[in-house]
């Protein structure tokens, strides 16, 4: 790099358009990261992928069966919480503890194990964390005793919990940032399909053959996908394979402001949906005379509106990453590099992303307040599940969107850095579900979840920093690491 080059971002004072504003965005990332391709086609040493479509797609949807059956777990037990507490004469207070375990083990163990996903490969990370998670299921059948109950749901979340950050590295492994929006929405959909039909599963599976057999039926599932991951899935890890040729590649630190104010974004989002699920499960059938049944049900509306939002948000993506792409080429007048062959580092992915997420960021916010507001009033079911479908379409758009970002920040670190979201995202979790009825009991419904909203609606700002000032950042943390490589 020339000694004279400046990589400043100059922010122009005075009155600008808002496509001036984009343009001068875009275009100021060729003075952060110079683009290093040409605009020639590009060789096959320069793809980022050598995998065809069939097999990404085959890849793809075999890494979201198991991120759906690792992800089911978290919920599939909530109908039947009533009935395990009866069964093992314990109070809610304890009982809901296992809820907690649960998502504090959620959080620690992604970010434990994603070294083993980002060094050694993902085969290996998910063979670990599947095996784990198969024995747990069998013990938990099993185990007839409040401390087993919590021991092996402990073990259970650690083998399950890795699913979502080593799904979104798979992506990150064989899909360019021109194409993931098409891969992570589906797959945060599956996700969410789990989400929504777990309760449901749990309480038919409770109605027909007791609360064991809901670990009967993740046992067996788990072990079957086991066999056939370990037969059929190849090895996608960049650090082992890199674009499907042998390039060993370097793992760097993934610390940044920009990760750091997006983590918490979603941890706070996380929060409110944590408090959402938590007093679904522990409140509507008392409120509402409800059954087992027809609570595990509530959790639809939720489920299939945020599957349905991630898969919009991921084509929406992927369409403003392209219209972004076109109005760089046309303001530097020159030919767009095509971007499904390459990794465009100079691209700026904080406003092609952010851009995606500022309208679900506001609209979750009021969704919050309403539903807050709409069952201190015990206005109808409906209305109450009107608003849970309003939060599950606008927050798991709003997570895939992030997640994708991070992913596009730290693509060589990609488990490590879903990991390490996970980590306080599901902390928070964790201290949502705990203190939740206690807020409940002091403030009520309505002002919770305003508080909740006032939480996520106070946190804008820095996202806004990260929209203005990551491409910045990102440029200095890039040449630094460039540097330290040298």
């Amino acid at each position: 790099m020339p000694a004279n080059h400046r990589s400043d971002v100059r922010l122009e004072t005075g009155p600008l358009k808002g496509s001036q504003l984009e343009s001068e965005l875009l275009v100021s990332q060729e003075q952060i990261m110079p683009e290093t391709v040409s605009n020639d086609a590009a060789t096959e040493d320069e793809r980022y992928c050598m995998r065809g479509h069939n097999e990404k797609i085959f890849v793809v949807s075999l890494t979201s069966l198991g991120m759906i059956l690792c992800m089911i777990a978290t919920n599939i037990i909530l109908p039947v919480i009533p009935v395990i507490a009866t069964e093992y004469h314990l109070s809610p207070t304890l009982i809901s503890l296992t809820i907690t375990v649960y998502m504090l083990m959620q959080g620690i163990s992604p970010a434990l194990m994603s070294a083993i996903s980002d060094l050694q490969g993902r085969r290996l990370a998910w063979i670990l964390s599947l095996f784990l998670y198969f024995v747990s299921n069998i013990g938990l059948a099993l185990q007839d005793s409040y401390i087993a109950l919590m021991v092996l749901r402990s073990l259970q979340s650690i083998g399950s919990s890795c699913g979502i950050p080593f799904g979104f590295a798979v992506v990150a492994d064989i899909a360019s940032p021109a194409e993931r929006g098409r891969y992570l929405g589906p797959m945060q959909g599956c996700v969410l399909a789990a989400f929504a039909f777990g309760p449901v599963i749990g309480g038919l599976l409770w109605e027909h053959s007791g609360w064991r057999s809901i670990f009967w039926f993740l046992a067996i599932a788990s072990g079957s996908f086991l066999v056939v991951y370990t037969l059929v899935v190849p090895e996608t890890a960049r650090k082992v394979v890199g674009n499907g040729l042998v390039d060993p590649g370097i793992v760097h630190d993934s610390e940044g402001k920009d990760a750091l104010i997006l983590i918490l974004y979603t941890s706070l989002l996380y929060f409110g949906i944590s408090a959402l699920w938590a007093t679904t499960a522990n409140h509507f059938g008392t409120t509402y005379g409800l059954n087992t049944l027809y609570v595990g049900l509530c959790f639809l509306p939720y489920g299939i509106a945020g599957g349905i939002g991630s898969i919009v948000s991921g084509k929406l993506i992927d369409v403003n990453y392209r219209r972004l792409s076109r109005s760089r080429a046309n303001y530097r007048e020159e030919t767009a590099v095509k971007p499904k062959e390459i990794q465009d580092t100079g691209f700026p992915f904080e406003v092609a992303r952010l851009q995606i997420a500022a309208p679900f960021m506001l609209l979750v916010a009021f969704a919050f307040v309403a539903y807050g507001w709409a069952m201190q009033k015990r206005l109808p079911l409906a209305i109450s599940l009107f608003f849970q479908a309003l939060i599950g379409l606008c927050a798991n758009s709003l997570l895939g969107v992030i997640y994708v970002l991070l992913v596009d920040l730290f693509p060589e670190q990609a488990a490590a850095t879903s990991g390490a979201a996970d980590l306080v995202r599901c902390w928070l979790g964790a201290l949502s579900a705990a203190v939740v009825d206690k807020m409940l009991s002091i403030m009520g419904w309505g002002w919770c979840f305003t508080l909740i909203a006032l939480f996520m609606i106070g946190s804008l700002p820095l996202v806004g920093l990260v929209y203005l000032y990551g491409p910045f950042w990102r440029g200095r943390r890039n040449r630094s690491l460039e540097h330290d490589i040298r």
